[in-house]
């Protein structure tokens, strides 16, 4: 078995040099572990994530390497002896054999300012009630009729089906913090799981050293209901049993009461059971009625 004897960073850059030294601890190529490529290639992508999570959003894994050392040092020492020098290659390659182990160096490729640069967030723009047919690229020139900002929060929209507050409660990035990508998915993920849009995609721009996120959501049908009819038939050879069941539900779903995605669920079920073997045919009678909200925070009475 191979050993990876050092793991080395030399980046070129003492601020990312520092971030890389800070978060080793979840390295996956450490001294001492078994060398294989996967680990390398998941220690490669560990880094670019953990760089585009501190600021550096032009970096990516083109832009860094492994270089893997298989020399054994010893043949590098100088020996005027032939005959030690003999011993020397023999020693080395038995040691080798027995117990390789070799060197990781994690080094940058092709520097450049716009790599090793800090981006922070300048604005969040969110697009709240695109269609299907929009394209986005499109959008991101022309904009929509209206907009409306709300703490460095900005909504654009053709009709106000939203609350621009609604959006700064949604996000976890604010202006002048570094750009996170992680914080970035975060955030598309709690529009998602909110169901007030059908289809939600994203984009990026970078404008005076400072990135822009967009936010492109195509809102789900705000109003619709169900009408459910069951039927049941239960007879039994033991005894007088034969039953017959019927019930219908109706459901009403609002997913956006006041403009801020709060999804509203109304249902009501009758039913009735009757005996057929039995001149009064009334078993059972059911109804009842539910109604649940959905809210898009946690209801507590302070920050």
């Amino acid at each position: 078995k191979t050993l990876i004897d050092t793991v080395t960073y030399q980046l070129g850059d003492a601020q990312l040099q520092s971030i890389a030294l800070k978060n080793n601890e979840q390295a996956y190529v450490k001294k001492g572990s078994a060398y294989a490529s996967e680990s390398i290639n998941n220690e490669l992508d560990r880094l670019v994530d953990l760089f585009r999570s501190n600021g550096y959003y032009y970096f990516t894994k083109e832009k860094i390497f492994a270089e893997v050392d298989t020399m054994n040092t010893r043949l590098m020492q100088l020996n005027l002896d032939p005959l030690a020098q003999v011993n020397q290659v023999q020693d080395a390659e038995k040691k080798s054999k027995e117990n390789p182990s070799w060197k990781i160096n994690f080094q940058l490729r092709n520097v450049n300012p716009t790599i090793t640069k800090a981006y922070p967030i300048n604005e969040q723009i969110f697009y709240s009630d695109l269609t299907l047919a929009d394209n986005p690229d499109s959008i991101l020139v022309k904009g929509l009729l209206h907009q409306d900002t709300f703490n460095n929060i900005t909504q654009q929209y053709n009709k106000p089906k939203f609350k621009t507050k609604f959006f700064k409660q949604q996000s976890i990035i604010e202006k002048g913090d570094l750009f996170n990508e992680h914080y970035f998915f975060q955030t598309l993920n709690h529009l998602s799981g909110l169901g007030a849009w059908q289809q939600i995609d994203s984009r990026s721009t970078v404008k005076n050293d400072s990135v822009t996120l967009h936010y492109f959501l195509v809102p789900a049908l705000r109003k619709s209901f169900s009408l459910d009819l069951e039927g049941s038939r239960n007879t039994a050879e033991i005894g007088a049993g034969n039953l017959l069941g019927l019930s219908t539900s109706f459901t009403y779903r609002d997913r956006n009461i006041q403009k801020k995605s709060i999804q509203s669920i109304t249902n009501a079920r009758t039913g009735v059971e009757l005996d057929l073997n039995k001149a009064n045919l009334t078993q059972t009678l059911l109804f009842n009625m539910g109604q649940t909200y959905s809210f898009p925070g946690i209801l507590i009475p302070f920050r």
